[in-house]
This record gives structure tokens, C-alpha cells and sequence, in this order.
């Protein structure tokens, strides 16, 4: 099995660790830079514009479409953060501003966004009403006013974890963010946690009840609120960071599993 890892792409210290891991259980790898052809590989690692680039290259694990927040949101319905948001286009979210942050507005004005597609053509991020016409201001050329997007109410969450799903097991996990530091950068605060800890009996119980699978590897976030342990999202193996998630069970996971993207 060959990986091919984009450079630096996911920090320094994130890279060499798995690359230790990778060469200790006699993994092939190929390191490649911003502005090469991606090489062929059975797993890719790389950006999130690389790949809707290079979608249809051998190694991808990032199946966009099964990403999308519409296309998991029913089979994880009852284990979601927020299970029945509104997803509606961009302009009629603009044109009807005002029943929207009634029906979904917290206590504060506020209103969860986030694009519909696992692509994240803008990040998710709490918005006010005014701040709802700067946001339209500052990405007026970045996509038309069709693009689908989710709106929630936003939740009070204590702490957050990404963990690595491979197959149909959890195999390594983080907590990259906490009550205290929810402001703050994801890489000040990210921390490794064991596979006893609870929230991979959490994420192992759902992915026992839900057969749903957008790709054999991926990457679930998980919130922990005052309601338990609730699914943010799913994001793709091949684009997203790992948080300082322990690799060695992911390189031995997919070794073990002979996954690839093209299972």
C-alpha cells in the first residue's frame, strides 16, 4: 500500500509523526508538493482544492456528494448535533432573513451557517442579521446565490473531538477544542485521547446502528453537550487534519482492513 501526502499541508509536526508511523510498519510513501501532479498512490492526502481537482484520481477518499450535510442527515438522523436544520439556497436565505432568525435565532440574534456540501465552500461559523449581509460582502465572488447552505440554531457545546473512523470502528481520536478555549485556534488545544475514553463507545454504539458509510475511511466530530454526546459532522480522511489523533492505529487500521478509496 502506497500513501501520497501532500507537504505540509497539515502542519510540520502532523506530517513527521505520520511518517514515523508509516516507515515503522513498512509503509510506502511519497511526499508532494502545492504545485505537482498528485502521484499515483492507493491512499491520497492532500487539500480540499486539490481534490475537487483531482476528484476522480486513484486515492481519494473524499466522495463529495456523500458529504453532504442533506445526504447523511437522515441516516444519523437522532444522533446529530441539530437533527432537522433547514437547508435552503444562499438568496432565499438573504431574501428571507427575518423569519429565519426567528425560527432559528438563539437568545443572542445568532443563527448556525454552514454550506450544505462536505467541499466547505465557506466555513460554518455563528452569524447575526447584520453580520449575514457583511458575510454576502466579503464572499460576494466566491459562489452564486444557488448554493445550498444549512441554518441551526446554534448549541451550547463543552467540548469538541474528531475522531478516525475506518471501516466500522473508531481507531483514534481528539479533543481539539473545550468550554475555555472555543474561540481560540484549533491547533493551540488539541489533544490525544485513548481508546477508553468514552466517546469511542459513543461513536462505536452509532456506527453499529447506522450502516451509512460516505467513503471506508472518514473522519466524524463529535460534540459533547449537556444533552451527551452529539455528531457534528463528517468530513473526508483525505482532507482533513488528523488534530493530533495517535496515526499508528490509522496506519495499522487500513493495513490490517486493506482499505483503500478504491474499495
Amino acid at each position: 500500500m502506497k500513501w501520497v501526502i501532500h507537504d505540509l499541508l497539515f502542519g510540520m509536526a502532523e506530517q513527521e509523526e505520520f511518517m514515523r508511523a508509516l516507515e515503522k510498519h513498512g509503509q510506502k510513501y511519497e511526499v508532494f508538493s502545492t504545485f505537482a501532479n498528485i502521484p499515483d498512490g492507493d491512499i491520497v492526502r492532500c487539500s480540499v482544492d486539490m481534490a475537487k481537482v483531482w476528484r476522480d484520481h486513484r486515492g481519494m477518499m473524499c466522495t463529495w456528494e456523500n458529504f453532504a450535510c442533506k445526504k447523511y442527515n437522515i441516516p444519523f438522523y437522532g444522533h446529530l448535533l441539530v437533527d432537522s436544520p433547514a437547508i435552503t439556497t444562499y438568496g432565499n436565505l438573504r431574501e428571507n432573513a427575518a423569519g429565519y432568525f426567528l425560527l432559528y435565532g438563539d437568545e443572542n440574534g445568532y443563527i448556525f451557517l454552514r454550506p450544505n456540501s462536505g467541499g466547505k465552500t465557506f466555513v460554518g461559523e455563528m452569524v447575526e442579521s447584520e453580520g449575514l449581509k457583511r458575510h454576502r460582502e466579503w464572499y460576494k465572488d466566491a459562489w452564486e446565490d444557488d448554493l445550498l447552505v444549512v441554518v441551526a440554531k446554534p448549541v451550547v457545546i463543552d467540548r469538541e473531538f474528531r475522531l478516525v473512523v475506518i471501516g466500522d470502528k473508531a481507531v483514534s481520536g481528539s479533543q481539539y477544542k473545550s468550554r475555555d478555549n472555543l474561540d481560540k485556534d484549533l491547533d493551540l488545544d488539541s489533544k490525544r485521547i485513548e481508546p477508553d475514553h468514552e466517546v469511542f463507545d459513543y461513536v462505536n454504539d452509532v456506527l453499529s446502528k447506522v450502516d451509512y458509510r460516505p467513503d471506508p475511511a472518514f473522519i466524524l466530530d463529535v460534540a459533547e453537550t449537556k444533552d451527551g454526546f452529539k455528531i457534528i459532522e463528517l468530513n473526508s480522511f483525505t482532507c482533513s487534519g488528523f488534530y493530533d489523533c495517535d496515526p499508528e492505529p490509522i496506519v495499522l487500521a487500513m493495513l490490517t482492513r486493506k482499505v483503500s478509496a478504491n474499495d
